[in-house]
């Protein structure tokens, strides 16, 4: 669970870094180029981090950037390949290497029925991948920019803005 955190909060500092027009991720930057310009940081609004397909289950919107952000993630999960080998011992499947723990958080979450079987073809497995990714970066999405804005760039992952976190939180 920590490792799908990290990662959830890593997308969100590339979402908060994108929409200031950096190239770099907020969490990636050297101090050599960290920004102290106050209208570096735009803090992305709820319709812009969840635009995306109207057909999706239960409001599930992915932002418009997740497409390319899927087709890389394959090459790094899989080389790219339609019909790549299990992972992590068997447990990583299809050419995202989808564990079924994704797959249960998906189909709780959004009332699908997706099986483990079904993310080894490219098309389901985006789907489940996309619908996983935007069901955590909306859980987390207050807490980053709030981390961010009290602690600055890299503040989202600062064990200072623990407790900024928990007093906004209780608001």
């Amino acid at each position: 669970m920590k490792k799908v955190v990290k990662i959830i909060l890593i997308l969100l500092a590339i979402i908060l870094s994108q929409s200031a027009g950096r190239r770099q991720p907020i969490g990636l930057q050297t101090d050599n180029n960290a920004s102290t310009d106050a209208t570096a940081i735009q803090q992305p609004s709820s319709a812009m981090l969840l635009m995306g397909r109207p057909d999706s289950p239960r409001g599930a919107h992915p932002p418009d950037w997740l497409d390319e952000l899927l087709e890389r993630i394959w090459l790094a999960e899989s080389g790219g390949q339609i019909s790549p080998p299990d992972g992590d011992s068997g447990a990583a499947v299809g050419p995202l290497q989808i564990h079924q723990g994704a797959i249960d958080d998906v189909n709780k979450y959004y009332g699908t029925e997706y099986k483990l079987e079904d993310v080894r073809e490219i098309g389901p497995a985006r789907e489940v991948a996309r619908l996983y990714i935007t069901l955590w970066m909306d859980r987390y999405k207050e807490e980053i920019a709030a981390r961010v804005f009290n602690g600055g760039p890299r503040g989202w992952r600062k064990k200072a803005t623990d407790e900024y976190w928990r007093d906004v939180k209780n608001d």
